[in-house]
């Protein structure tokens, strides 16, 4: 599971960068198109040029990958494992023991990931229960995040008349 906006990037530069020679599949619509407008000449004319990198574009594809019983990796979203293709990705991957689910970023307490995390034996996927003994790893030094001081460090250095925040909580207030 990735994120759609920047870890997914990260993960396909790194994997090109790596030069393995199996599929990599990109499973998500969202992630697909930031990187069609990603702002660095060098992600889009090389890593997406990457002639291992296969692209899911429609739910029938991403059906018969998951069917598929072929070596190879496959990134997508959503990271919270709360919606996407990856959803449906969890039903066929978690009950099988010879498969692998990386973890490549934070995924909050009390929710499907940090029970699949966990080694829960079943989980609930989309309503669901499924066996959770797909092999398991935790890349924790994928996942950070920016201090107060650093966004307002960063946000103050822009030129802006308007600025929308989308992630937090929304219960905390800031005082």
């Amino acid at each position: 599971p990735t994120f759609s906006l920047q870890r997914t990037q990260e993960m396909l530069r790194l994997l090109w960068e790596m030069n393995l020679n199996i599929p990599i599949y990109l499973d998500s619509p969202l992630a697909l198109k930031i990187c069609n407008i990603w702002d660095n000449k060098h992600f889009c004319t090389s890593v997406m040029e990457n002639p291992y990198l296969r692209i899911i574009r429609s739910w029938e594809e991403s059906q018969v990958l998951r069917q598929s019983n072929e070596h190879c990796i496959i990134l997508s979203a959503s990271g919270f494992l709360n919606g996407g293709r990856v959803v449906a990705h969890l039903k066929t991957l978690l009950p099988d023991s010879h498969n692998h689910i990386i973890f490549i970023g934070y995924s909050g307490e009390n929710n499907l990931a940090s029970q699949i995390k966990s080694n829960v034996k079943e989980v609930t996927v989309d309503g669901e229960v499924i066996k959770n003994l797909a092999n398991i790893t935790d890349l924790r030094s994928f996942s950070s995040h920016a201090s107060y001081e650093e966004l307002m460090d960063y946000y103050s250095s822009l030129r802006f008349n308007k600025l929308c925040l989308v992630h937090g909580n929304y219960n905390d207030k800031v005082e």
